[in-house]
């Protein structure tokens, strides 16, 4: 099977709705798939009954994720899409809160980067883009979601380099004596304006040495001011 066309490998359906859309009720079919060779894992959408179109959906990344490297408990919402010609009829505030329901039933809490394309107004509204990041970010936290604490980026951040120190490190055929690099040994400074300042352990800098001989140039231990970037970029939905 081609990479184009991913294979379904579960499927359940979880109803039949009744939805008013722009004053006419149609009813809507509602699926859950499970994935295994797509760029995301699953996904919940809304098919109409009557002509087959898809009204909208959520899929979901659950594993293989930085952010479920950096906390198993997270589960991935990719995206929410509701199509053009049935957007503000309430069903894109409906899928967010099946995704919700969806992480809570794992006993996991929802994470996502609030966010559209960087496009003028023109091709955002041409593609159905209806609200811009901001708009975007202010609906979800209305909705639920709150952003990481400086301590939870931190923690989350340092827990993600740690793995890929890890994974260079036996990828490369280095065994440490210590064993493993965990994220309690890597640091990030008090002052977040001074990530660029990152102090290492002397057990870092070695490791780092043998990675850059071994023809890593970018120590993973370095990336942590990226890591730490992407986790500040997303909110959380508590269980």
């Amino acid at each position: 099977m081609s990479q184009d066309q991913p294979e379904i490998i579960a499927q359940s359906h979880l109803g039949i709705l009744e939805w008013d859309f722009d004053g006419v009720s149609r009813q809507v079919s509602l699926d859950h798939l499970v994935f295994n060779n797509a760029p995301f894992d699953s996904s919940i959408s809304g098919r109409m009954l009557d002509d087959n179109n898809i009204v909208g959906g959520v899929v979901f990344l659950e594993k293989d994720a930085d952010m479920i490297i950096a906390n198993p408990d997270h589960l991935v919402l990719m995206k929410l899409e509701v199509g053009k010609q049935y957007q503000r009829n309430g069903f894109g505030k409906f899928l967010l809160t099946q995704a919700k329901d969806y992480a809570r039933g794992k006993s996991r809490s929802l994470v996502l980067v609030p966010g559209v394309p960087e496009l003028s107004e023109a091709e955002l509204a041409q593609k159905g883009y209806s609200m811009t990041t901001d708009e975007l970010k202010a609906m979800y936290l209305r909705n639920g979601f709150r952003e990481f604490s400086l301590d939870e980026m931190k923690v989350l951040s340092l827990n993600i380099a740690s793995f890929y120190l890890n994974q260079a490190i036996i990828v490369n055929g280095y065994e440490s004596p210590n064993g493993q690099v965990s994220s309690s040994k890597l640091s990030l400074p008090e002052n977040i304006a001074a990530l660029d300042q990152i102090a290492m352990t002397e057990r870092e800098k070695i490791l780092s040495d043998v990675l850059r001989k071994k023809g890593i140039e970018n120590t993973f231990v370095l990336k942590i001011i990226g890591y730490f970037n992407e986790v500040r970029r997303h909110l959380i939905c508590d269980n």
